[in-house]
């Protein structure tokens, strides 16, 4: 049986290896009898083996002559169907870069002097060096102002990249150890409990017991648990007057109260990263809007060069190749279409309808067993023909 568990586990697939259930129903024995032998063996679990895989192939990466900026390696690995996020890949690479300098510094280590790795938080944004280029530069001045960063005021519409924006701004703070690596960066959307404001409060502040009907034990809210790092708080006009109060509190005396509590007073350091689609004038307190120093606009999908629309075009269908591990063959009117329709809902709708053109092609590839998955004129939505 042990024999049988180290063959299944040498000939897994490595963007998906076995789990314990999994080669417990191929064994035909009990889940627990497989990670008892598997245990005794010195095997890793699934987990830390995929985790051992992505290691070994960024290794491979990172070795070679080539110089690759995090984007390109994230593409590399998600061509091999290892998907991580840009966190574990940039713990990785410093990971990777400390065990190759020794007593060396990594911050020298990561602009390439031995490691061919250039990090840069904000390269996988497509503009960054276009159309998005001011908005990266307030993102890095308010991650960067000392002691602690500016507060931050993200507006745009539906779907062009606020949440991105947002990540990648948390991904520069730690690259520049703003932060220590293991600072929180917590999202939180508004939107989600906006009909209950007691619900709302109590997720991001906390309540004490009994301080609503169903508070039946202490709660910590987001805000204690993102204490040194950063709290991402998605449609935040969506938070009622009382929130902001509580909210505007926090950024100017760092101290704040769970729902219930009328003495004890709490601290928490924690950066704000706010984001709205709606008109900042009308829906926040203007007392909350003087309290966040920096606004960045991010333009719609319409203000930005066509080239820049292009590139996402592509990116996305490269995301729905990997995803099909199939070779995608796109007509150029098809890259016409998508390149003039009119896309209200920006980057979340491109890629979505992408999405949908590609799982129509994909069914039409795998009924008919082509050899390539054939994305035609066919396969558009109605809304999107109407860019030819």
């Amino acid at each position: 049986m042990k024999d049988q568990i180290r063959q299944l586990i040498a000939q897994e697939n490595q963007d998906r290896p076995y789990t314990d259930t999994e080669l417990c129903k191929k064994l035909h024995v009990s889940r627990e009898y497989v990670t008892l032998l598997r245990k005794e063996l010195r095997l890793k679990d699934s987990r830390e083996r995929k985790q051992a895989y992505i290691q070994a192939e960024l290794q491979q990466l990172m070795k070679g002559p080539a110089q690759y900026t995090m984007q390109e390696i994230k593409e590399k690995l998600e061509e091999k169907n290892f998907f991580i996020s840009a966190y574990l890949l940039n713990k990785y690479c410093k990971d990777f870069a400390g065990e190759i300098s020794g007593e060396e510094n990594v911050a020298d280590m990561q602009q390439g002097t031995v490691v061919a790795v250039k990090q840069e938080a904000f390269s996988a944004l497509v503009g960054c060096d276009g159309s998005l280029d001011t908005q990266i530069q307030q993102a890095k001045a308010s991650m960067l102002y000392p002691p602690h960063g500016l507060h931050c005021l993200i507006v745009g519409e539906t779907g062009v990249g606020k949440s991105e924006l947002a990540e990648a701004m948390y991904r520069f703070s730690l690259e520049a150890a703003c932060l220590p690596e293991n600072a929180p960066f917590n999202v939180f959307n508004c939107a989600d409990y906006a009909e209950n404001s007691q619900l709302l409060i109590t997720q991001l502040f906390g309540c004490v017991k009994g301080a609503y009907t169903g508070a039946v034990n202490e709660r910590k809210g987001l805000i204690e648990q993102t204490d040194g790092g950063i709290l991402f708080l998605d449609e935040v006009h969506r938070l009622s007057a009382e929130g902001q109060e509580m909210l505007f509190q926090l950024i100017d005396k760092g101290h704040f109260r769970r729902l219930g509590e009328a003495d004890a007073v709490r601290e928490a350091k924690v950066q704000l990263i706010a984001a709205t689609t709606e008109n900042i004038e009308t829906s926040l307190l203007s007392t909350f809007k003087r309290r966040i120093p920096m606004l960045i606009h991010i333009p719609s999908l319409e203000e930005r060069p066509l080239a820049e629309r292009l590139q996402l075009i592509i990116r996305f269908f490269s995301y729905e190749s990997a995803r099909m591990k199939a070779r995608l063959q796109v007509s150029a009117d098809v890259v016409k279409a998508y390149l003039l329709y009119d896309c209200k809902g920006n980057i979340g709708q491109l890629k979505s309808d992408i999405q949908v053109t590609c799982a129509k092609s994909f069914l039409t590839y795998v009924t008919k067993k082509e050899n390539n998955v054939l994305v035609d004129v066919q396969s558009l939505s109605l809304y999107v023909k109407k860019g030819l």
